[in-house]
């Protein structure tokens, strides 16, 4: 399993949440959550009905929860939680949306009602959106998400502020690079990534190399050991292979191909997995 592009990231993992939407779809059992992240087309939009100046349209990225609440046999309703939306216009202006919402969806999961609280940049006024029904319904298939909302709390006649939101059930893309990098986001010294440590696209470091190797007893002082495929098992335990191979003062010779686990196992040896191909003697790479 080569997950690696050779002049820059190595283990690729995309975490999508499509197959946690079907199972929550068929399902009765309140707070079954999903993931979501906005995609391109997602706006914050800032217009001014009497003044005449150029609409500002913001692209906008960001995640939510959506959380099943209560299911009927005529409507189901979400809600939305953790709403963290950036709207940038330019490089120099950052709009930054928190807050949290409602979602009612009708037997054939298209949305009857939706309905967000928002406060922009901090503030103190909690901006209320609901759907625009002057445009028309979005078009995309559930569980995507397609809503244009318009703000009624503090709306004016020179200040009105809409949101157009694109959204999917996609959890973060998790891999590594090949060799380590600074990052500008963070200020030193913490801002450095080390080669084999477990990053994400939204900018964080899922796990240190460290940390996926510190319970397996291999010898300290060691540098850093690249990761070669990666998976997530019940409870959050990370499974992962090197592309290399190590000794373990704990657990012996770990082989390139080995399943090791942050909690200090081998999940599943390379034989194991290589069995039900009957051929003990092929690697994982």
């Amino acid at each position: 399993m080569n997950l690696r592009a050779r002049r820059t990231c190595r283990s690729i993992i995309l975490l999508f949440g499509l197959s946690v939407a079907a199972v929550c779809a068929q399902t009765n059992s309140p707070l079954c959550v999903w993931a979501y992240r906005l995609l391109e087309g997602s706006a914050l939009i800032d217009d001014c009905p009497i003044c005449g100046r150029p609409t500002i349209v913001q692209p906008m990225r960001g995640a939510f929860d959506l959380v099943l609440l209560e299911r009927t046999g005529s409507y189901a309703i979400h809600a939305l939680t953790n709403i963290a939306f950036e709207a940038k216009l330019g490089a120099d202006i950052t709009n930054r949306i928190t807050g949290h919402g409602i979602l009612r969806l009708d037997p054939a999961n298209a949305i009857q009602e939706m309905t967000i609280h928002a406060s922009i940049n901090n503030s103190t006024n909690l901006y209320v959106f609901t759907i625009d029904t002057n445009l028309p319904a979005g078009s995309l298939v559930w569980p995507t998400l397609s809503v244009s909302l318009i703000e009624t709390q503090y709306a004016s006649f020179t200040q009105v502020f809409h949101m157009d939101l694109l959204a999917a059930p996609l959890r973060e893309i998790w891999f590594s690079t090949v060799s380590g990098f600074t990052a500008s986001k963070w200020s030193g010294p913490t801002n450095r990534v080390s080669a084999g440590d477990l990053i994400s696209d939204s900018g964080r470091v899922v796990r240190s190399n460290g940390q996926l190797l510190g319970k397996l007893g291999i010898m300290p002082g060691v540098g850093d050991f690249g990761v070669d495929a990666v998976d997530i098992g019940p409870g959050g335990e990370v499974c992962f292979s090197l592309n290399q191979d190590v000794f373990s003062e704990s657990l012996g010779p770990l082989h390139n191909g080995d399943l090791l686990s942050d909690r200090g196992a081998i999940f599943r040896s390379n034989h194991q997995l290589m069995d039900a191909f009957m051929s003990a003697d092929t690697n994982i790479e």
